[in-house]
């Protein structure tokens, strides 16, 4: 019986997976719909292009741009190892980060010789389940209008009650607060629209990169405030890092330019005989030091 070809098509675009196939020359010959859908490039935009040609912009936590200088999928087809890579972001095409772990395997003919290489990469479990839990919210409170997240006014209802945990168990949270820099100068420039679409991107940009048991609301105009829960003194720092490299790595596409944007940010762990004021106060006086000693960085108090 001969083999129908379309029964793999059809197979592998049925996966919950990215899925692409790479040639020797590392041009993409085949990109499933799950690629489709997490990167949010079509299949039309993808083909023959290379990976050189860095659509993908893979980076890692540290912003290392995998695609310009130790790609793993290079190594794998010049030596033919295999190779699985952890907490890597690739660039969506509307210009956030999606957080994602890949595996390459080599791809051989019947002599053994590697003819190109094939990619399986997915998102992170906890971004979906933050979408379920974003899902199961917008069915019990207002939301904001624009970004959909949780709004100012459902944090200040969430903030006491750990407060009260905290009080009674010792769990510490964290709390940051996030202001994107030169937003008016974005207005002014590029309009209110695109002022509207880097709210999105930084919202994008947080809920795929916090944790379940974490929080993500739109504080009001271009202020975020995050909540972190059972947050470590020694990991708070690392995290509102990993907000600030991840959002200047992202962009906009304006006509032929990029807008990348930066964000300024104040981080806080919770301390005995905090309230929601002076804890929110704390939060917010540490992005103004970041804003007036440069921007595009992170305060710690």
């Amino acid at each position: 019986m001969k083999e129908d070809p379309s029964f793999y098509k059809n197979l592998l675009d049925n996966l919950h997976d990215g899925v692409y196939f790479v040639d020797k020359d590392i041009r993409i010959t085949y990109w499933n719909s799950a690629a489709e859908k997490i990167t949010g490039y079509s299949l039309q935009e993808i083909l023959n292009t290379r990976c050189p040609d860095n659509r993908l912009q893979h980076i890692d936590h540290k912003g290392k741009k995998l695609c310009k200088e130790g790609c793993p999928l290079h190594e794998t087809l010049k030596d033919g190892k295999s190779r699985e890579v952890e907490n890597l972001f690739l660039y969506h095409k509307d210009g956030h980060r999606v957080p994602i772990s890949i595996k390459i395997s080599p791809i051989r003919n019947a002599d053994h010789e590697i003819i190109g290489a094939v990619e399986i990469f997915f998102e992170h479990s906890a971004k979906l389940e933050i979408e379920k839990h974003l899902k199961h919210l917008e069915k019990r409170l207002s939301l904001d209008s624009l970004t959909r997240l949780p709004n100012r006014a459902y944090l200040e209802e969430l903030i006491p009650a750990k407060i009260l945990e905290f009080e009674r168990t010792g769990s510490l949270f964290g709390l940051v607060f996030i202001d994107v820099d030169n937003f008016k100068s974005i207005n002014d420039t590029y309009g209110h629209d695109m002022g509207d679409q880097v709210l999105k991107l930084i919202k994008e940009t947080l809920v795929k990169n916090i944790r379940v048991i974490d929080t993500a609301c739109r504080w009001g105009g271009d202020e975020f405030v995050v909540l972190l829960s059972d947050m470590k003194p020694e990991t708070l720092m690392g995290v509102a890092d990993k907000f600030l490299t991840l959002v200047r790595h992202s962009g906009l596409k304006v006509d032929h330019d990029l807008l990348q944007v930066t964000i300024s940010i104040g981080a806080t762990l919770i301390e005995p005989g905090d309230t929601l004021q002076s804890l929110v106060k704390r939060a917010d006086a540490l992005m103004y030091e970041s804003k007036k000693t440069g921007k595009d960085r992170v305060a710690i108090g």
